[in-house]
């Protein structure tokens, strides 16, 4: 029998300028927020960024759910596209990908090398922190993606409280 949830996307807004996307979407296909810190990426910090997710989103990608992170970007990028989505997603798929099903998909353009070096660099703890949902793997691909925008409030940190205040009170 198929239950709502087999269709069903699970939908992360990412902090800080993600909130943005709380004025837009409907709060019932939310579910949390994240922090996937661009700022990790930009130093390098490929291990740290994989230690910080979610251990939600990872059982729900284990599960074989449909994931969706919503960002919005500080600049006009090529493809208004943040850091976060376009290299951090891309990230955490390679690594999913590679410790779960021990293949390599394309991802990012150009990141190819890199990813590949940063994942078999990766310590012992966090390889395993990752490979301990595997025994829950329910599909046989990585269901995660993201939307993002071109941020309308980029550090204005009293809207976002406001909207906050405003949306869970």
């Amino acid at each position: 029998m198929k239950t709502n949830l087999e269709h069903k996307v699970f939908n992360f807004i990412n902090l800080t300028t993600g909130l943005e996307w709380i004025a837009i979407l409907n709060l019932k296909l939310f579910c949390g927020f994240v922090r996937f810190q661009s700022s990790l990426l930009e130093q390098k910090q490929f291990e740290r960024f994989i230690q910080e997710v979610d251990n939600n989103i990872l059982m729900l990608l284990a599960l074989g759910k449909t994931v969706c992170i919503w960002d919005c970007t500080s600049r006009k990028m090529k493809g208004n596209v943040s850091r976060a989505c376009w290299q951090g997603v891309s990230w955490l798929n390679y690594v999913l990908d590679r410790a779960w099903f021990n293949r390599e998909g394309i991802y990012a353009y150009g990141m190819h090398v890199c990813f590949k070096e940063k994942y078999e660099n990766l310590s012992r703890p966090t390889l395993k922190r990752i490979k301990y949902y595997r025994r829950f793997l329910q599909t046989d691909e990585i269901n995660l993606g993201y939307e993002c925008k071109v941020s309308n409030h980029d550090g204005d940190y009293e809207y976002f409280q406001e909207l906050i205040g405003k949306i869970f009170s």
